[in-house]
């Protein structure tokens, strides 16, 4: 695993808003936000995989079960794809 390819930001992140085992859609919007601040962590694992679902829900501001299921998938068997 090529750590300069991992954006441990990112991860943090993630695991704050995964904590309470509920997406709220606050913090799809912080999650958001942390992007816009930190361009890095669009170019870096795994935001290079999540910020394409992030973007789509917030476009049509709902989190669809498709996309829940792709995001589901990445964070199973994305880490394989750094």
């Amino acid at each position: 695993m090529d750590l300069e390819n991992i954006h441990l930001g990112t991860i943090r992140t993630i695991r704050d808003i995964t904590e309470d085992g509920q997406l709220k859609h606050e913090e799809v919007w912080n999650l958001a936000d942390f992007r816009r601040i930190n361009p890095e962590a669009q170019t870096k694992w795994p935001g290079k995989k999540l910020w394409p679902i992030v973007q789509q829900v917030i476009e049509d501001d709902v989190f669809t079960n498709d996309e829940m299921r792709m995001s589901a998938k990445d964070r199973l068997i994305g880490s394989d794809t750094i």
